[in-house]
């Protein structure tokens, strides 16, 4: 899920809908070339699901999301355990 928040708590940025059955948005992982995804509606004007596929996901140091906003990208460093991971290796082969 992609959300967006204020830090008072109140409601965050909108996130534009493509319609009932969402939009197409640029995910890239590390430096990898970007991929089109699927984001849908999450139920309210600030949240997104975006159907992801790749489980290489797990093994980044960061991934960044193009085409949420408009004019910006959202660019997220992630941190998993260790052993989700390797579970996601193991997963993926």
């Amino acid at each position: 899920m992609i959300a967006t928040f204020e830090k008072e708590g109140r409601e965050g940025k909108t996130i534009p809908r493509g319609g009932i059955l969402g939009k197409l948005i640029r995910l890239r992982i590390d430096s990898g070339a970007p991929e089109a995804i699927p984001m849908l509606p999450g139920g309210y004007s600030n949240v997104g699901v975006a159907v992801l596929t790749n489980l290489s996901l797990a093994n980044s140091e960061h991934f960044v999301f193009g085409d949420v906003f408009p004019m910006d990208q959202v660019e997220v460093s992630t941190n998993f355990p260790q052993a989700v991971r390797r579970l996601c290796v193991l997963m993926g082969q």
